[in-house]
């Protein structure tokens, strides 16, 4: 009687081992198909951070310009006001 009640437990024991396994093959399958989606994923997370970089250095590069211009338009002002001081000189 005993060893028959061993037994059923080993049995039991046995089939949720089985079915341990199943669970964890089913999740390893499942990690599976959702592999190249989460790749996706983080390629669409590198892309994005991409076009955000170039869109800084492009801000970054319009900022310099601007500052050219600026520095450019003070240059022609200070050659302006000089040229009009060496006018009033003559005169």
């Amino acid at each position: 009687m005993i060893l028959l009640l061993l037994l059923l437990l080993l049995l039991l024991l046995l089939l949720l081992l089985l079915l341990l396994l199943l669970l964890l093959l089913l999740l390893l399958l499942l990690l599976l198909l959702l592999l190249p989606l989460l790749l996706l994923l983080l390629l669409l997370l590198l892309l994005l951070l991409l076009l955000l970089l170039l869109l800084l250095l492009l801000l970054l590069l319009l900022l310099l310009l601007l500052l050219l211009l600026l520095l450019l338009l003070l240059l022609l002002l200070l050659l302006l006001l000089l040229l009009l001081l060496l006018l009033l000189l003559l005169l």
